[in-house]
């Protein structure tokens, strides 16, 4: 079996990314996507709280008119109700939504960026294959193409792994 040394896999790892000047320009991809997923974190706690404030409201009157009406048990289950499960259930109710609003512009962002991401590579790859240009352009892989169409999701994903990853004294 072929079994390589330390220094071949990180020529190997070097040759397959893309030069520095490659990701500098990818930076305003990277910038709005995880710009969409902190406006989405924002918007979810803010409809979180407006419908906790609602749903809490709504109950409160309920159980003013069931202490005013005399339904002692129609009093304790609403009591209840705002005690244990109102937090979680509009918890619930505003991440739902909040993902559906995040998805909808990501995934149509994620594939506008693809469809130009592979415009632009055909054309870098197109221009490294043309025998004078060769020797000046830098080489243009299916590893390129594989970074530029992924990169919102890369974005996120590194966004992701700074902001919540646990760092240990």
């Amino acid at each position: 079996t072929w079994d390589p040394d330390a220094e071949t896999v990180r020529n190997w790892r070097r040759d397959q990314r893309p030069n520095a000047c490659l990701r500098r320009a990818t930076w305003p991809v990277r910038a709005t996507s995880v710009l969409l997923l902190v406006l989405w974190i924002m918007l979810t706690l803010v409809l979180w709280a407006v419908l906790y404030l609602a749903a809490s409201f709504v109950v409160s009157a309920l159980c003013a008119l069931a202490r005013c009406a005399g339904g002692a048990d129609l009093f304790a289950r609403l009591e209840k109700l705002r005690k244990d499960r109102l937090v979680r259930l509009t918890l619930y109710a505003a991440v739902t939504i909040g993902t559906i609003v995040f998805i909808v512009p990501f995934v149509a962002f994620s594939i506008a960026w693809a469809i130009f991401a592979t415009v632009v590579w055909v054309f870098c790859w197109l221009l490294f294959h043309t025998p004078v240009l060769r020797r000046w352009l830098p080489t243009t892989t299916r590893h390129h193409l594989r970074f530029f169409v992924q990169m919102p999701m890369m974005a996120i994903h590194q966004f992701g792994n700074r902001t919540f990853a646990r760092h240990e004294p």
